[in-house]
């Protein structure tokens, strides 16, 4: 996997924290956790398989997305 941090300079530094990017040449079977913060954070998949998830109360079923996502406080 590959995985590359960028912190921008000013004046977007003052609105955004991190750009992250990353790539798998694989495909993985396996979950990854995002964990409560006083953050937003915008996903953007650059591929066009599915992206699925579970939410905590598994009465929702699942929810599947393609394109982006955001995720944060309300």
């Amino acid at each position: 996997m590959q995985w590359v941090r960028y912190r921008p300079s000013a004046p977007v530094d003052r609105y955004v924290k991190c750009f992250w990017w990353s790539r798998r040449d694989t495909l993985r079977d396996y979950c990854e956790h995002m964990l409560p913060s006083s953050g937003v954070k915008a996903l953007f998949a650059l591929h066009e398989t599915p992206i699925l998830c579970w939410p905590a109360s598994l009465s929702k079923g699942q929810i599947e997305w393609s394109g982006g996502l955001v995720n944060g406080p309300l």
